[in-house]
């Protein structure tokens, strides 16, 4: 099979998925499947803006930590130079 074959072989394949994709997508169950997977979409949005959330609140617990830790070092470095 030479370059030009292949080439129209693909455009074939390519235009008949195509067209099979939008029967399938304009059918009821193709609707249906688009309904579920923007839900399915939205839930996921939601679950990681959750998780980020969650993460920036851990981020601001451990960086107070490091920074009362921090301030103890620098205040115990004082005294002992004083």
């Amino acid at each position: 099979m030479n370059d030009k074959e292949k080439f129209l072989a693909g455009l074939i394949l390519g235009g008949l998925a195509g067209a099979a994709l939008t029967l399938f997508l304009g059918s009821d169950k193709g609707k249906e499947m688009v309904s579920k997977v923007q839900s399915k979409s939205g839930e996921f949005q939601e679950d990681v803006k959750e998780k980020v959330a969650e993460f920036e609140t851990a981020m601001e617990t451990l960086l107070d930590k490091a920074r009362k830790v921090t301030e103890h070092f620098d205040d115990t470095s004082r005294e002992t130079t004083a």
